[in-house]
């Protein structure tokens, strides 16, 4: 490793009177020559307590001024809060923030570099600037030029958990401290509900809200449809339960405190109860993006906290899809599981997209076809496809109509095939189409429907095939 040498020898400041000499250009001097050794290490080591005493003598002066934007001021700040050897020399750097001014006997020193810290993730500074005596950790920016936030809204806002950490440790921070004043309005200003909480939600930082609702923060109120309508939007695309859930609840304690006052109409905020049939651009819902997504957890998250999830289902996008037919086209047996039992009209479940296919007709398709899947994921893809196309016929207004004579055939053989004994019997009650003469060519092989049942060992198949079956609805079979 290269070390820095300096060809003259390093004058120290008993050489020359602090008051005559250039203190801006020693002090550049003698924090580059710190900076060195404190990242490099080496023979220069041994100057360290003589570079460091230096420093602290001249940002004693009253001509010392530091620039609190020099990346050097940033590291040497955070260099020194590392060890108790520059207590002394953290404390004259932390008074030479803006705000505090040069100052021997250690003053109430500026928050600004509490702020600075805390917004970009110096967890180990904010906990020393914590310990030093005048630092206010529920210090709030200029009300009048600033946007009343917080050490702990500055980490919020920025996802810096770690901070949170340090700040929320401290007894003294107030998890749910507002500004006492209204500035401006909701889009443009802070206002007296903005807790850090707010802000990591309105942010969409999901680790910081998550932090701060299992420290206790109250939930906060998000003031229009605008924020409301974008932040669920985004939660479901990002999976971001934790943000969903606090918005969602933001809505519910709305909705209940407007009906306590009596209030018939709730204002178009987040009262709405209709909320989950807003819409994207493409005109499709939330329950239509996380079906689509397969994320199971979201949809549990969206048909707990709606008061009608049937009506949301019936909604079809600007292609005629259903939050029903995406998790049919995905192959997403679990989100299919979830959201079944809701369906109460044959609009969720049988509507016809732009090309003719319902959700039943895409999912028998999507099973079916000679489509490709890696290696490493054909088992389990197929099983899931074929679980849809079970659930979907087991649903009791779900008719096979859509489905082509030749789907039907193909559908038939693939199920017999595999053993599928749950869809072939639903099949048959639902469509005379069903024919145990029919013929099933696998690729390589060409058999009649109760040949490979019994080829498989499908014995239970093998006798549906072959019995008649003229009661409780089940079809005739051709003999």
């Amino acid at each position: 490793m290269e070390v820095h040498r300096t060809k003259e020898p390093h004058q120290t400041l008993s050489d020359t009177d602090p008051a005559a000499a250039d203190i801006p250009s020693r002090l550049s001097n003698v924090i580059s020559s710190l900076l060195t050794i404190w990242r490099e290490g080496g023979p220069n080591r041994n100057s360290e307590t003589q570079l460091r005493r230096e420093l602290e003598t001249l940002l004693s002066h009253p001509d010392a001024i530091l620039d609190f934007f020099d990346p050097d001021f940033e590291s040497l700040i955070l260099l020194a809060a590392q060890g108790e050897e520059n207590d002394t020399l953290f404390k004259h750097l932390i008074a030479h923030c803006p705000g505090a001014g040069p100052n021997p006997d250690f003053p109430a020193p500026s928050n600004e570099i509490l702020f600075w810290a805390s917004t970009h993730g110096h967890a180990g500074l904010v906990k020393r600037l914590l310990e030093v005596d005048g630092i206010d950790p529920n210090v709030m920016d200029d009300e009048v030029y600033g946007d009343g936030e917080t050490p702990l809204t500055c980490a919020a806002n920025n996802d810096e958990v770690d901070v949170l950490r340090v700040l929320l440790d401290d007894e003294r921070v107030d998890i749910n401290l507002c500004p006492s004043w209204g500035k401006g309005t909701a889009e443009n200003g802070n206002l007296s509900t903005h807790t850090a909480l707010w802000w990591a939600v309105s942010a969409g930082k999901e680790r910081a809200a998550r932090l701060l609702v299992e420290r206790g923060a109250a939930i906060p109120r998000l003031e229009s449809e605008r924020i409301v309508r974008r932040l669920l939007f985004e939660g479901v695309e990002n999976g971001s339960l934790t943000i969903l859930e606090i918005v969602l609840k933001s809505c519910r304690e709305e909705r209940e405190a407007a009906r306590a006052r009596g209030q018939r109409r709730i204002d178009s905020s987040i009262g709405d109860r209709n909320w989950l049939c807003w819409s994207n651009y493409h005109r499709r819902t939330l329950l239509s993006l996380a079906a689509g997504f397969g994320d199971v957890s979201v949809l549990d998250i969206l048909l707990r906290y709606s008061e009608n999830p049937s009506g949301a289902l019936n909604v079809p996008d600007l292609y005629g899809r259903t939050a029903i037919w995406y998790a049919a086209s995905e192959g997403h047996d679990e989100a299919l599981r979830v959201l079944l039992p809701h369906v109460d009209n044959p609009r969720a479940i049988d509507f016809m997209d732009e090309k003719g296919k319902s959700a039943l007709g895409e999912a028998v398709e999507q099973w079916t076809s000679r489509r490709e899947y890696p290696a490493t994921h054909r088992s389990k893809a197929l099983a899931r496809r074929a679980d849809v196309v079970r659930q979907l016929l087991g649903h009791s207004l779900v008719t096979t109509e859509s489905l082509k004579d030749e789907q039907i055939e193909i559908l038939l053989g693939r199920s017999v095939r595999g053993g599928y004994l749950e869809i072939v019997e639903e099949l048959v009650k639902k469509d005379d189409r069903v024919n145990r003469g029919s013929t099933y060519f696998d690729g390589s092989n060409e058999r009649t429907l109760v040949s490979w049942a019994e080829e498989g060992q499908h014995q239970t198949l093998a006798n549906l095939l072959l019995v008649r079956r003229e009661q409780q609805g089940y079809a005739c079979y051709n003999t």
